[in-house]
């Protein structure tokens, strides 16, 4: 495993399961360093933190994985197959449905679900959640700071996330997307299940 360096950023509470697959990781490999970044201000603010953190170790590639996610130890060997940046799969919940974090940029800019891809592969995309990626530490060198952060139209409105912005300023600089559709996060979440009826 290639010079991995690992940041959960966090609001004060991480998922228990994390907590128990960080200490297999480290039992496995316990040199691998582990990072926690609380914050209370915007989260892009904490990613910031985390790579100027980062990128004063030696260290080749980060990964960052959010508090409420955890992924196979498999994954992490992804940091030998020089990647650019790379995520495993990553559902969300939306109007009760799973969705996967398998995304291309369309015509008219916006992001959307590759609908046909290889289950099981390598995949890439245009876009990836930052909930768990693994980067490139070349790509963070080259990129001027901030890396992730938050830009409003005219009106107001953000028309992209700060981690799909990063995705696109990564791309625009020759850095390739990928997801491994074999490799799933499990992404943990709280649902009040008075919403299910019943």
């Amino acid at each position: 495993m290639k010079d991995l360096f690992i940041a959960v950023p966090n609001m004060g509470k991480i998922a228990s399961e994390l907590v128990r697959d960080l200490l297999l990781w480290r039992h496995k490999y316990p040199d691998l360093p582990v990072m926690f970044m609380s914050y209370q201000n915007p989260v892009v603010y904490a990613r910031n933190l985390i790579i100027k953190e980062f990128l004063k170790t030696k260290g080749q590639y980060l990964m960052m994985i959010d508090a409420d996610q955890t992924v196979p130890l498999s994954f992490l060997e992804m940091s030998d197959f020089e990647f650019d940046i790379i995520s495993p799969k990553i559902n969300i919940i939306k109007q009760f449905e799973l969705i996967p974090m398998i995304l291309e940029k369309k015509d008219n800019g916006e992001y959307g679900l590759i609908q046909d891809y290889s289950k099981g592969g390598i995949v890439e995309v245009d876009a990836v959640g930052s909930g768990c990626m693994m980067i490139k530490r070349a790509i963070l060198e080259t990129m001027p700071p901030p890396w992730f952060e938050y830009r409003f139209d005219e009106t107001g409105d953000m028309p992209i996330g700060n981690d799909f912005l990063f995705c696109q300023k990564a791309k625009e600089l020759g850095y390739k997307i990928w997801v491994h559709t074999g490799i799933v996060s499990s992404h943990f979440r709280e649902i009040d299940l008075a919403i299910l009826g019943g």
